[in-house]
């Protein structure tokens, strides 16, 4: 079955360590509303070019950025859009989150919609690491959050931690984990802090001359948080993905085994369809300018790499 990638880049504030492509919500909201309505047609677009329409989805996953910077109508219409245009029938629809826009309200619309799985981006519980960061809201406010998604009753409910943090350490990442289990949580991904050039961490920290924690000690890091999720009953599904035994993100399945089709949607995605891959336009208004104009907003693309090319 076809994976579905959407990305949402908005964001109500920017982390600075993060990587992705995400820009902040402006005041007017104007930008959410344009984006909303050229992402819309370019499902349409894929749906009817490609001959997918109602074509079978196994799984669908809204990124970001953060889709829940989108108004519930305006999620309810993109998901309008999508379940018009391929077949959704027991379909795993993951939304990722922000605690701080993703009201209780919101998330029993998005369960009424076919949203399956909720995920939100924790990073660290500890408030104190959180402020250095500069990541919004307090770690109590997140793990309240994921009581309250697990209460609605979706079928998984998922938290992305990080590692090798300045300043952080062995003691703090266990803490993170421990606080993330009792919550009952189905998937737990487990991300090493990784800076690039282009971002406000990297930048702050070269004036000031630090660095962060070196491999040795991360990959140090990394072995303790997978003993622990293992002996807790969680099983690695991909790189750094960890859900119960029991469970399976079916995206992750259908993607990051390398075999299954990828349609990605949205400003800067990567897809890969019919030995293809592809990125979007890595601007917003690139994209919709190049939607407006008539044509898939496709900014690159190749043929994909094999295994003996590597070699």
């Amino acid at each position: 079955p076809l994976g579905l990638y959407i990305h949402i880049p908005f964001c109500d504030s920017l982390c600075d360590f993060c990587v992705y492509n995400r820009v902040a919500v402006s005041p007017g909201r104007e930008l959410l509303e344009e984006y909303l309505t050229a992402l819309i047609r370019e499902v349409e677009w894929y749906a009817d070019a490609l001959s997918l329409q109602g074509h079978p989805v196994g799984s669908v996953f809204l990124g970001g950025g953060t889709p829940t910077a989108l108004t519930t109508r305006q999620l309810e219409r993109l998901l309008t859009a999508v379940r018009r245009c391929f077949g959704l029938s027991e379909c795993e629809i993951t939304l990722e989150c922000n605690p701080l826009n993703a009201s209780s309200d919101k998330l029993r619309a998005m369960k009424e919609n076919g949203v399956t799985r909720v995920s939100i981006g924790v990073q660290t519980f500890s408030d104190t690491m959180r402020r250095r960061l500069h990541i919004a809201g307090t770690g109590q406010q997140a793990a309240d959050w994921l009581e309250e998604a697990g209460r609605l009753g979706f079928d998984d409910v998922s938290l992305d931690l990080m590692y090798g943090f300045p300043g952080g350490g062995a003691e703090d990442l266990r803490r993170d984990l421990e606080w993330a289990l009792s919550l009952g949580v189905g998937h737990v991904s487990v991300y090493r802090l990784t800076l690039f050039a282009y971002t406000k961490m990297y930048r702050d920290m070269a004036r000031a001359g630090k660095s962060l924690p070196d491999e040795r000690i991360c990959l140090e890091l990394f072995r303790q948080a997978h003993r622990y999720l293992l002996s807790q009953g969680y099983a690695l599904q991909s790189g750094q993905e960890y859900g119960q035994r029991d469970r399976a993100v079916r995206f992750w399945e259908n993607t990051y085994d390398g075999y299954g089709p990828n349609l990605a949607l949205g400003v800067s995605s990567f897809g890969y369809l019919g030995g293809y891959c592809y990125q979007n336009e890595s601007r917003v208004e690139d994209y919709i300018r190049a939607v407006r104009q008539g044509r898939l907003p496709v900014e690159r693309m190749s043929r994909r790499i094999t295994s003996q090319q590597l070699r």
